[in-house]
């Protein structure tokens, strides 16, 4: 079987650029090779056309607006020759209306959907209609629809909703992680606690809720401290506000970090903090968990599904029970609940399971069909 896999932002060439769709794509990538699936990455980067034997990276506009470098991105995809893919696996809106267009290639054509995107200011409207337009044509193009939500959820009904769909093939399926790359963390016994949060510093994320909580705890507890790992156009006002709070000695902020050393800035923590407010299946908590660190999150579908048992929910948008939740998990033994949370992503969400349980069968359907 040979897989195209298409995503603009290059998980190797650029990365921070697209941080989820970029570990997302790499994990997808590892995993399939590892068995023995023959998978192109066809993806973009600033500088000049590179081709190898599995990877096809096309130089396009990296600056300015989102929506210019996908229109540039997809644009060059009319270039290549993918009429010898069997499967064609699309993450995000990398692709352009003629591609959409060509049955040739919506035939096999695989989407992946995690979530709708919030409009939070102006910028989001500037460049998220384009982008959200081109998302629900290439939905209603593709043979299938690998839904990175929980069945029956909210997130899974704004989906059919927004989209009006018939005759496709919908799967739900997690996300995850390459479970032996991550290692487990080794009980320490430091006076001080350390709370860390990863992602993207955007209104979506809630991260001002996780501020605003650890002011509360750490006025009455004075072993505690709060990492915020990511960047992102809201990290000056964070930043004003943790110091406003005179938390900026308990409170560090690290902007991006890479995957190599995000693994080891995992196990210098104890709790994972991820107060973000709409969500599909978010890769942090699990990288979180996969490291030995119970989650502390709102009761999106997603986190109850991953959390399970291991870590605490608060209720959604609710400032004081996220605090709740945080004191509890401060509170309990969150090294044994570390590592139940570990065992937990090593049974349910590891990309080996995720793969050959959900993927494979989805693609040989497909390619099963198209021969037919």
């Amino acid at each position: 079987m040979k897989v195209a896999l298409i995503v603009f932002s290059d998980p190797e060439g650029h990365p921070g650029y697209w941080p989820g769709m970029e570990r997302l794509s790499e994990c997808i990538i590892k995993t399939f090779t590892s068995l023995g699936v023959e998978i192109t990455l066809i993806t973009s980067n600033r500088y000049k056309d590179l081709r190898t034997k599995n990877k096809i990276s096309l130089k396009c506009s990296q600056f300015g607006l989102f929506a210019h470098n996908i229109n540039s991105f997809s644009r060059r995809l009319n270039e290549i020759d993918l009429s010898k893919f069997e499967i064609i696996q699309v993450i995000g809106s990398s692709i352009n209306l003629k591609l959409i267009s060509d049955n040739s290639f919506t035939n096999k054509m695989v989407s992946y959907f995690a979530h709708f995107d919030v409009y939070t200011n102006w910028r989001d409207y500037f460049f998220l209609y384009h982008i959200k337009k081109i998302e629900k044509l290439m939905y209603g193009r593709s043979k299938a629809i690998i839904l990175g939500v929980p069945k029956n959820s909210v997130e899974e009904m704004e989906f059919f909703n927004t989209i009006k769909i018939e005759n496709k093939i919908i799967i739900n399926s997690p996300e995850g992680v390459i479970f032996q790359e991550y290692n487990g963390k080794s009980k320490q016994n430091s006076k001080i606690i350390k709370i860390l949060y990863v992602g993207p510093l955007t209104p979506r994320k809630g991260v001002s809720i996780l501020i605003n909580s650890f002011e509360s705890l750490s006025s009455r507890m004075n072993n505690l401290e709060l990492s915020i790992v990511g960047s992102g156009y809201l990290r000056n006002k964070l930043e004003k506000l943790s110091k406003s709070k005179n938390l900026e000695d308990k409170i560090k902020f690290y902007g991006y970090i890479s995957d190599f050393e995000l693994k080891k800035v995992f196990l210098k923590h104890d709790i994972f903090a991820f107060p973000s407010l709409k969500e599909g299946y978010p890769l942090a908590p699990i990288e979180a968990m996969a490291s030995g660190l119970p989650v502390v999150s709102f009761n999106l579908s997603s986190l109850i599904d991953i959390v399970g048992d291991t870590g605490f929910v608060a209720n959604l948008e609710d400032q004081f029970s996220f605090t709740q939740s945080l004191e509890k998990a401060i509170n309990c033994d969150f090294h044994h609940l570390g590592e139940m949370a570990r065992l937990r992503i090593g049974k349910f969400f590891d990309w080996n399971y995720i793969i050959s349980n959900y993927y494979l069968p989805l693609y040989q359907g497909i390619v099963k069909t198209n021969i037919k």
